[in-house]
């Protein structure tokens, strides 16, 4: 072959060397393949070291009442109940009442089993008052009903069973007598700061209230304030003697204000020593200068 005749020009100079413009490829293939060999061992080695692995806790199953909120237990029904069987149950039963009673009874307890709950001639009660319905579950409870037993305060608990619908209920079980709660013993009344002012102002704003209130429900509407509603006490129980006491803690001069009047009534048709003295919580609002009341209610002592 001949060789290139010369043209007079310098050969062009190489860019670079042959095959360099791929080889990038390949580094960036190989770097891939490896990353992919280490995650698949990694996750290799967490498998196979699953088994030595502590297991993640199972959920805490929720509580069943916190699952269900309340029961369907029949509370009112039962409680209607219960108190029933305890009037029956309380009341005498002489032996030429036995049978009398036990026929009663037989509405309440299951079937031939009348005499478990026969109580001594000495045992009775009366009075008889739904205290509680404790649910155990959709089906029974216990009801405590409270009663005088031989003259004393007591409790007797009547355990109560329903059917799965709960259209139909029985007793079942004796019930148990249980003393009454005892006494309490009351703090010492807690001494409150008065607003002699406001006190001033309400006085004879009160007396003349507690007055229509007992005796001429027609004057009300000169106390009561203009749209609220105050029902007046049954013509002719009381009639209005004093007001003893008013006590005015202090408030803002902006918002209703609380005040409360001890009183004394006296018996309509009683003698002059037929008495009663109680004490009403008020509720006062101002408006225009002029003292109105709102709401009347029982009223509750503070105490400490």
């Amino acid at each position: 072959m001949s060789p290139t005749p010369p043209t007079g020009e310098a050969p062009q100079p190489r860019s670079g060397r042959r095959g360099t413009g791929g080889r990038w490829r390949v580094y960036a293939g190989r770097t891939a393949l490896w990353t992919v060999i280490v995650i698949v061992g990694a996750n290799g080695t967490v498998r196979l070291a699953e088994p030595w692995l502590p297991s993640p806790e199972p959920a805490q199953a929720q509580p069943q009442d916190a699952q269900e909120e309340g029961s369907n237990f029949p509370e009112d029904a039962a409680g209607s109940f219960a108190a029933s069987f305890a009037e029956v149950y309380l009341q005498p039963t002489a032996e030429d009442e036995g049978e009398e009673v036990g026929a009663t009874l037989a509405d309440f307890v299951p079937e031939d089993s009348v005499r478990q709950y026969l109580l001594p001639e000495a045992v009775t009660g009366s009075g008889v008052r739904i205290v509680q319905v404790q649910a155990n579950d959709d089906q029974n409870a216990l009801v405590t009903v409270s009663a005088l037993v031989n003259g004393e305060p007591m409790h007797l608990e009547v355990p109560v069973h329903a059917n799965t619908s709960g259209t139909a209920l029985v007793v079942s079980g004796p019930p148990a007598l249980l003393p009454a709660p005892a006494q309490a013993t009351l703090p010492e009344p807690t001494n409150q700061d008065t607003d002699g002012q406001a006190r001033d102002a309400m006085e004879p704003v009160v007396s003349g209230f507690l007055a229509a209130y007992a005796e001429t429900p027609e004057h009300l509407s000169r106390y009561v304030e203009p749209g609220a509603r105050v029902a007046a006490l049954p013509t002719g129980t009381f009639a209005f003697i004093s007001l003893d006491d008013l006590d005015v803690p202090p408030g803002s001069a902006d918002e209703p204000r609380s005040a409360r009047a001890t009183v004394t009534w006296q018996v309509a048709e009683g003698a002059d020593t037929d008495t009663l003295v109680q004490r009403y919580d008020l509720t006062m609002v101002e408006s225009s200068g002029a003292w109105y009341v709102r709401d009347i209610q029982g009223a509750v002592p503070t105490r400490s």
